[in-house]
């Protein structure tokens, strides 16, 4: 709770907010896959987090590759975000829509 305003905070734009988690991944991946388990949990709006599920999809898919560790964080973000958003019918039809052709084909070929 007391990291949410500081690496995702409500109080900043959508982008805003991204950037930040996205500085906390890059530092310590697991840390911040750690951070995305709570976050739904902790008051973090969805909105929000189905911003940052894309954020992090295009991060790991970008062609400037990702090293393994960072992949391997990410991933276990994405989940957790997901499964964090599943629980909500226009989170999860975002979800459905966002991962539908392609984007799951590249995800899991990264």
């Amino acid at each position: 709770r007391l990291l949410l305003p500081s690496y995702f905070p409500s109080k900043v734009d959508k982008a805003e907010a991204c950037t930040r988690f996205v500085t906390l991944i890059k530092r310590a991946p697991m840390a911040g896959a750690r951070f995305c388990e709570f976050a739904g949990s902790e008051g973090a709006s969805s909105k929000y987090l189905l911003e940052l599920v894309r954020v992090l999809t295009n991060l790991v898919l970008s062609p400037d590759r990702v090293d393994a560790n960072l992949s391997k964080g990410i991933f276990v973000a994405i989940s957790h975000l997901c499964s964090s958003l599943m629980e909500e019918s226009y989170a999860r039809a975002a979800l459905e829509e966002f991962f539908s052709g392609e984007k799951l084909k590249d995800l899991l070929a990264a």
